[in-house]
């Protein structure tokens, strides 16, 4: 059954699994997708966060998966391919003045 806004009860649930898991993803290690539903092909994005490998980092030293996004990207690739989507992969680099 569609809504108002013409997306059916189904794709609504879809659409808020992916905001929890984006806010879920984000808060717990600074990586996320993005899925922009409406474009052609099918494209998401996932965005790691590379400043966990800064060497400034001195939190995720020793640590083969910090925050565990190498587990979520390869979740994230692998259900990419199951539905047919593309996938631009790319990072978030907080620019920072060491003193």
């Amino acid at each position: 059954m569609a809504n108002l806004n013409g997306s059916s009860n189904k794709e609504n649930l879809r659409r808020n699994e992916y905001q929890v898991t984006l806010v879920q993803s984000y808060f717990s290690a600074g990586y996320y997708e993005v899925i922009l539903n409406d474009s052609v092909p099918k494209l998401k994005a996932l965005v790691l966060n590379t400043n966990l490998y800064l060497i400034e980092n001195t939190v995720t030293v020793g640590e083969t998966d910090p925050g565990g996004q190498f587990a979520w990207a390869e979740e994230r690739l692998t259900d990419a391919v199951t539905n047919q989507y593309k996938v631009r992969l790319t990072n978030i680099i907080i620019n920072t003045i060491l003193f």
